[in-house]
């Protein structure tokens, strides 16, 4: 969280998710189907968590009942991990 709050470097991982949805392309050579599992679903789980907390921290107010679902699920989660 400390690239939302203190302004700090995105990890690597985070770096690469946005540098792929900027060129919309893959982060290696092929189609889908050749990438790896794991890398996609880390950077597709990192953006999430970015794109929830960001959307959080800039809430006030009553604007915290505008989260969906999924998002208070995912904050929940990071909350009972004591990463938020």
């Amino acid at each position: 969280m400390a690239s939302i709050d203190e302004g700090a470097e995105a990890p690597p991982i985070l770096r690469l998710s946005w540098m792929a949805k900027k060129y919309g392309s893959l982060p290696d050579a092929g189609g889908v189907l050749d990438q790896e599992y794991s890398l996609m679903h880390q950077m597709g789980v990192t953006s999430t968590v970015y794109d929830t907390i960001s959307r959080l921290r800039g809430l006030k107010a009553e604007q915290i009942h505008s989260l969906s679902t999924s998002e208070r699920r995912l904050i929940k989660a990071l909350q009972d991990m004591d990463l938020i």
